[in-house]
Protein backbone atom coordinates (compact mmCIF):
# COMPACT_ATOMS: atom_id res chain seq x y z
CA UNK A 1 0.00 0.00 0.00
CA UNK A 2 2.86 2.38 0.80
CA UNK A 3 4.47 1.67 -2.58
CA UNK A 4 1.20 2.40 -4.38
CA UNK A 5 0.89 5.67 -2.49
CA UNK A 6 4.46 6.62 -3.39
CA UNK A 7 3.82 5.94 -7.08
CA UNK A 8 1.02 8.58 -7.04
CA UNK A 9 -0.80 7.02 -9.98
CA UNK A 10 2.29 6.61 -12.16
CA UNK A 11 2.69 3.50 -14.27
CA UNK A 12 5.25 0.95 -13.06
CA UNK A 13 8.83 1.49 -14.28
CA UNK A 14 9.59 -0.50 -17.41
CA UNK A 15 13.36 -0.11 -17.82
CA UNK A 16 16.32 -1.68 -16.09
CA UNK A 17 16.35 -0.86 -12.37
CA UNK A 18 18.63 -0.81 -9.36
CA UNK A 19 16.96 -2.22 -6.25
CA UNK A 20 18.32 -1.27 -2.83
CA UNK A 21 16.87 -2.73 0.37
CA UNK A 22 18.02 -1.65 3.83
CA UNK A 23 16.53 -3.58 6.73
CA UNK A 24 16.98 -2.21 10.23
CA UNK A 25 16.60 -4.83 12.96
CA UNK A 26 16.01 -4.11 16.62
CA UNK A 27 19.17 -4.15 18.75
CA UNK A 28 18.94 -7.07 21.20
CA UNK A 29 18.18 -5.91 24.73
CA UNK A 30 20.54 -8.56 26.11
CA UNK A 31 23.59 -6.92 24.52
CA UNK A 32 25.90 -4.85 26.72
CA UNK A 33 25.71 -1.07 26.42
CA UNK A 34 29.01 -0.76 24.49
CA UNK A 35 27.82 -3.24 21.83
CA UNK A 36 24.45 -1.49 21.48
CA UNK A 37 26.26 1.81 20.88
CA UNK A 38 28.53 0.25 18.25
CA UNK A 39 25.53 -1.41 16.57
CA UNK A 40 23.66 1.90 16.39
CA UNK A 41 26.53 3.31 14.33
CA UNK A 42 26.54 0.35 11.91
CA UNK A 43 29.56 -1.24 13.53
CA UNK A 44 27.96 -4.67 14.07
CA UNK A 45 26.89 -6.75 11.07
CA UNK A 46 23.47 -8.42 11.26
CA UNK A 47 24.50 -11.88 10.13
CA UNK A 48 21.63 -13.96 11.45
CA UNK A 49 18.32 -14.86 9.82
CA UNK A 50 16.49 -13.81 7.78
CA UNK A 51 18.88 -14.34 4.90
CA UNK A 52 19.53 -11.42 2.55
CA UNK A 53 18.31 -13.38 -0.48
CA UNK A 54 14.98 -14.07 1.23
CA UNK A 55 14.61 -10.38 2.08
CA UNK A 56 15.35 -9.49 -1.55
CA UNK A 57 12.81 -11.99 -2.87
CA UNK A 58 10.02 -10.87 -0.52
CA UNK A 59 10.70 -7.19 -1.22
CA UNK A 60 10.88 -7.52 -4.99
CA UNK A 61 7.77 -9.72 -5.12
CA UNK A 62 5.85 -7.14 -3.07
CA UNK A 63 6.69 -4.34 -5.51
CA UNK A 64 6.25 -6.41 -8.68
CA UNK A 65 3.58 -4.80 -10.85
CA UNK A 66 3.37 -1.78 -8.54
CA UNK A 67 6.71 0.03 -8.77
CA UNK A 68 8.17 -1.95 -11.69
CA UNK A 69 6.58 -4.23 -14.26
CA UNK A 70 8.54 -7.36 -13.37
CA UNK A 71 11.40 -8.20 -11.03
CA UNK A 72 13.37 -9.50 -14.02
CA UNK A 73 14.12 -5.80 -14.67
CA UNK A 74 16.45 -5.72 -11.64
CA UNK A 75 20.01 -5.58 -12.93
CA UNK A 76 21.64 -4.33 -9.72
CA UNK A 77 20.53 -5.20 -6.21
CA UNK A 78 21.84 -4.45 -2.76
CA UNK A 79 20.54 -5.80 0.54
CA UNK A 80 21.98 -4.35 3.71
CA UNK A 81 20.99 -5.70 7.13
CA UNK A 82 21.61 -3.27 9.98
CA UNK A 83 20.74 -2.77 13.62
CA UNK A 84 18.84 0.26 14.87
CA UNK A 85 16.76 1.55 17.74
CA UNK A 86 14.09 2.20 15.07
CA UNK A 87 13.42 -1.09 13.20
CA UNK A 88 12.20 -0.51 9.66
CA UNK A 89 12.65 -1.37 5.99
CA UNK A 90 13.79 1.22 3.44
CA UNK A 91 13.59 0.41 -0.27
CA UNK A 92 14.94 2.48 -3.15
CA UNK A 93 14.13 1.68 -6.76
CA UNK A 94 16.08 3.63 -9.36
CA UNK A 95 15.35 3.38 -13.06
CA UNK A 96 18.70 3.13 -14.77
CA UNK A 97 19.97 4.86 -17.84
CA UNK A 98 21.47 1.63 -19.18
CA UNK A 99 19.70 0.11 -22.16
CA UNK A 100 17.17 -2.55 -21.24
CA UNK A 101 18.01 -5.86 -22.98
CA UNK A 102 14.58 -5.94 -24.63
CA UNK A 103 15.03 -2.51 -26.22
CA UNK A 104 14.78 -2.63 -30.00
CA UNK A 105 16.83 -0.41 -32.30
CA UNK A 106 14.80 2.52 -33.56
CA UNK A 107 14.36 2.70 -37.30
CA UNK A 108 15.89 5.74 -39.03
Amino acid sequence: MIASDQMKGQDPMSGAISFIVKVYFDIPKSWPKWKKEVAEHEGVAHTSRPDADNILKASSDALNGVVFCDDSQIYLCVVKKKYSTKPRVEISVIESEVIHSKTKKRSQ
